[in-house]
């Protein structure tokens, strides 16, 4: 098996470097919208985190300046605001930059949440595309890494949102619109339907992504993935997936504590990051 996939992951490298060869004259930039930066995959969803703790932020924020006059109301029964405060610094921002896109507010509904404060809704442009915005609330969330992976993975050709526009002070962003439909969902759909052909070009995609970003992206400007932020990622597991997901209550036997660290093992970690130009999570 280890031999098998060695020779896979060769395979996958020299299509990555025939792919790089073909792109010298035609960089992503020049890329049609809405078209996948890697392979033929169809349909991708691009999921982007890292540690809360980010370098401080660099340059100055364009002042936030409410627009005269009435603002664009989002329909208040598809969208629900805890803060009323909240909801109208967001229809002020929505009002601002809605005539530069084309975004038409009575659309605005949810598309999609994850395991923090973030909340992601979608709404219709005039010109028949979707677009979709971030509700990320300070101080529980900081976008700016967001931006700034976003910014990464965009600069080394691969398929990932685009920040059209950004109040990173307010965690307000607007992003291209990668559609509904789950690259795993694809995957599963396709091996439910005997199609092997398209499951093999998706992983194969899969894997190229995955050795495009390990080996364009520099992990020394990244926060360290170190063991304080392993172990509060595995403390989320019984949290979100073991008692909010399935409302199973975990005993006290049942939760381990983890060993304390070690600190030969913790600088042995801390330099294998450093020798490697990886920052996949």
């Amino acid at each position: 098996m280890p031999q098998k996939f060695e020779r896979e992951a060769a395979r996958a490298a020299e299509k990555e470097e025939a792919w790089c060869a073909a792109r010298v004259a035609a960089p992503a930039r020049s890329r049609p919208r809405g078209t996948p930066a890697c392979g033929d995959g169809d349909g991708a969803v691009c999921r982007i985190d890292y540690p809360r703790a980010f370098a401080p932020h660099r340059g100055p924020t364009a002042p936030f300046s409410p627009p005269q006059g009435p603002a664009i109301a989002p329909d208040s029964t598809a969208i629900a605001w805890a803060d009323p405060v909240r909801r109208s610094a967001f229809e002020h921002w929505l009002a601002a930059i809605a005539p530069r896109h084309g975004l038409q507010a009575e659309s605005l509904r949810a598309a999609s949440s994850d395991a923090s404060f973030r909340r992601y809704l979608r709404a219709d442009a005039a010109d028949g595309r979707s677009l979709i915005v971030m509700d990320a609330p300070p101080p529980q969330e900081d976008v700016r890494p967001f931006v700034d992976v976003a910014r990464r993975l965009e600069n080394i050709g691969l398929h990932a949102p685009r920040v059209l526009e950004a109040d990173v002070e307010r965690g307000f962003l607007l992003l291209t619109d990668l559609g509904s439909r789950l690259y795993l969902g694809a995957l599963h759909d396709a091996v439910g339907a005997g199609d092997l052909k398209t499951a093999d070009a998706l992983m194969r995609d899969a894997i190229t992504a995955l050795i495009r970003w390990q080996g364009s992206s520099d992990a020394a400007t990244l926060p360290p993935y170190d063991d304080t932020l392993l172990r509060r990622e595995l403390a989320l597991f019984p949290e979100w997936c073991v008692g909010r997901e399935y409302g199973v209550a975990w005993s006290a036997e049942r939760r381990i504590p983890l060993p304390p660290p070690a600190a030969s093992s913790v600088s042995a970690s801390s330099q294998h990051r450093r020798s490697r130009s990886t920052a996949v999570r």
